[in-house]
């Protein structure tokens, strides 16, 4: 399943409410029209500008990977987070899962590199 310009816009909404930002202060802080991210969170932006991506992902503090991803464009450079995978590959997942998913993974890997370790 591809993702959707809403799962885009659902996850920037998101992030800023966690951020605390108005609409207007996130634009002010990518240097765009509050218009523009208004547009994004409705999902009626199919590709943003990958420097758009860039300069909201800077003021949301989170990875370029995780916006690319969410437009279905990966850049070349890396990986989407786990979390970021769950919400595309399964959109209906509840926030609450996909972070519950999160957390299990990092459970799982910490025991599995000191597992490693402990045979080194």
């Amino acid at each position: 399943m591809s993702p959707t310009p809403e799962q885009l816009g659902s996850y920037v909404t998101r992030k800023r409410r966690e951020a605390g930002l108005s609409l207007r202060q996130l634009a002010t802080k990518v240097g765009v029209h509050h218009r523009s991210i208004a547009n994004i969170e409705r999902g009626e932006v199919l590709a943003p500008k990958p420097l758009l991506l860039q300069r909201l992902a800077r003021a949301l503090n989170v990875d370029y990977e995780d916006l690319a991803a969410l437009t279905g464009n990966l850049p070349p450079s890396g990986l989407p987070t786990y979390a970021t995978y769950l919400r595309t590959k399964y959109p209906d997942l509840p926030d609450e899962e996909v972070e519950r998913m999160e957390h299990d993974f990092a459970i799982r890997l910490e025991h599995y590199e000191r597992q490693q370790e402990e045979a080194s």
